[in-house]
């Protein structure tokens, strides 16, 4: 499995897999996006709950590919992430 620099575009954010257990039972897989520090190796900060979009349909099929690109990428856990701030 490749890792994030093995990708010339993710450098500043990219989509990423995250593998988390739901409900603390099975294993779920979602796509989030993450934006990485400074040194472009960790996870600054990150949002769930995305969707492909595009301003045209060119922009959508991107996105998407962009999002199937996170699927070539060491999935994430949440011990990857940042704890959220209240």
């Amino acid at each position: 499995m490749k890792t994030k620099d093995d990708l010339a575009d993710t450098h500043t954010w990219n989509y990423r897999v995250l593998a988390r257990k739901h409900m603390g039972e099975e294993m779920e897989y979602e796509i989030v996006e993450c934006y990485y520090g400074p040194d472009g190796n960790e996870v600054d900060s990150y949002a769930e709950k995305i969707w492909p979009c595009g301003s045209t349909p060119k922009e959508l099929r991107q996105d998407l590919q962009l999002m199937l690109k996170a699927l070539e990428l060491e999935f994430l856990t949440e011990a990857d992430l940042p704890t959220p701030t209240t």
